[in-house]
């Protein structure tokens, strides 16, 4: 189901096998990756690996790309890089009729909604100047 990883909240690592080296012409790592992000495109955000159950090429990096997409995944951001974010992120929705002389600031807080992958929620004073 596409997006049903996502939808769900999981961690993931997309991963890629082949039991022998391709010989074609333009069937390069690159171009695999370039194809498999086009039918995974609700997944563009995850890392990818191409791995050789032949040659055992790159298997070992599995469980640690593994144990780093569920570190990213579990990951807290500190209420101060919140702010920052927020505030900075405000600035640059404001409207542009808000903008200018004698504009109000948007002040905006931002509070992390657990559980899952890092999400926020934002609070600002003026929702009519953030677009």
């Amino acid at each position: 189901m596409p997006g049903g990883i996502e939808e769900d909240g999981r961690a993931c690592v997309v991963g890629q096998t082949s039991g022998t080296p391709s010989k074609r012409p333009g069937h390069t790592m690159p171009a695999m990756e370039k194809e498999l992000r086009a039918k995974l495109y609700f997944l563009d955000w995850a890392p990818m690996l191409f791995t050789s159950a032949l040659s055992g090429q790159r298997v070992g990096a599995s469980l640690p790309l593994a144990l780093l997409a569920v570190e990213q995944h579990r990951r807290r951001v500190t209420t101060s890089v919140r702010e920052r974010s927020a505030a900075g992120g405000a600035e640059l929705a404001l409207s542009p009729h808000q903008r200018g002389r004698g504009a109000r600031d948007a002040s905006t807080t931002a509070t992390q909604v657990p559980p899952g992958p890092p999400s926020f929620t934002l609070f600002v004073n003026d929702p009519k100047a953030v677009r």
